[in-house]
């Protein structure tokens, strides 16, 4: 609510800003040398594959409220999602809709 009402991001939560001497890779790049450490010796990953499937979720979720024109609570009706996405897919009709 501080956000709408003029108060600042900085209120609400605060940010770290990375900054990368070349956008050409370098970041592709972390990302392998961090996974073949967790390999080689076994550190931990900085960004395990497990936690990708929030990202998912969250886009998800951002399609179906887009799509229904409402906030949608996470976790949401996955069977509901799955509806509107077969929907969208079969008035395209390029695509096979989903199971």
């Amino acid at each position: 609510m501080k956000l709408f009402m003029g108060g600042g991001a900085g209120d609400i939560f605060t940010e770290e800003v990375i900054e990368f001497e070349s956008v050409w890779g370098k970041q592709h790049a972390d990302v392998l040398e961090d996974f073949a450490s967790a390999i080689v010796n076994g550190t931990p990953l900085l960004a395990p594959g497990s936690d990708g499937i929030n990202g998912v979720r969250l886009a998800n979720a951002m399609h179906l409220s887009s799509w229904l024109g409402k906030e949608i609570e996470v976790p949401f009706d996955e069977d509901l999602f799955l509806e509107e996405l077969n929907k969208r897919i079969a008035e395209e009709g390029k695509y096979p809709v989903r199971k």
